[in-house]
């Protein structure tokens, strides 16, 4: 009997076998746009992966996705017990047992990359159930939210480029978007750390954390010191790590 985890993002999906709290056979796929092309890959990965009966099957979606669906879905295809979660959840939770956060109580994540997930752990346990961080708004007069102004998808249609192209003035200011978010964020929180991931969040092709962690610094006028805002350790894997903890969590509760 083998565990599955998995995590669906708009762009990417990742499948693994999980076993005594480590990852094995991490297979990376293309997300397909429609849902049940993306349902099929899935089932088709889970028998790549291991070609041993499915005792559970736990991992994370993105926000737009119908987790219902999904967990029928798989539910109907295998014998497994299945969970499906948000995937920023998964990711947040990875990052706060296994990554950046693994030392501090609260912790707050934010992926951003084709749009913006966010979470917050307390405990080692998921809290945030209902936040919806990158949908807030930070443009009162053209009433944006976070995630219209700065992710993946928008940078995409607006310029037509990849970030690194981007000339530096308008990278700057997309890098003042991510820190007006990482502000807010951090007010409503109170997180003992800031983890930071997703596909936009890197040092060769993305944003600096530490130009992030600057822009922050120069708008806070409510803090005396601002909690460390850390990229993630996990990367590409949190959301895998994830739903691999939950496994953990339920095998010690038995």
């Amino acid at each position: 009997m083998t565990k599955i985890v998995f995590d669906i993002g708009a762009t990417n999906m990742r499948v693994a076998e999980a076993e005594n709290g480590v990852l094995k056979n991490v297979l990376k796929l293309p997300t397909p746009l429609d849902e049940e092309a993306t349902q099929s890959v899935l089932l088709d990965a889970m028998k790549r992966v291991s070609q041993e009966e499915i005792e559970t099957i736990i991992g994370g979606v993105a926000g737009a996705t119908n987790r219902e669906k999904f967990a029928g879905f798989l539910k109907e295809n295998t014998s497994a017990q299945v969970k499906v979660y948000n995937d920023a959840l998964m990711s947040g939770l990875g990052e706060a047992i296994y990554g950046a956060g693994k030392d501090k109580d609260v912790v707050g994540y934010i992926g951003l990359g084709t749009g913006i997930g966010t979470s917050r752990i307390v405990g080692k346990k998921i809290d945030s159930a209902g936040f919806e961080a990158g949908h807030h708004i930070i443009d009162i007069f053209n009433n944006e939210s976070w995630e219209e102004k700065i992710s993946g998808r928008v940078i995409k249609e607006r310029h037509g480029k990849y970030l690194q192209e981007l000339e530096r003035g308008i990278y700057e200011d997309y890098i003042r978007a991510i820190a007006l978010g990482v502000y807010n964020s951090i007010l409503f929180w109170s997180p003992d750390v800031l983890v930071m991931g997703g596909a936009l969040i890197n040092e060769k092709e993305g944003f600096k954390v530490e130009e992030i962690v600057s822009a922050t610094e120069s708008i806070n006028k409510a803090l005396p010191t601002l909690p460390p805002i850390l990229k993630s350790e996990l990367g590409d894997n949190a959301g895998l790590y994830g739903a691999m903890a939950i496994i953990e969590n339920e095998l010690k509760a038995r």
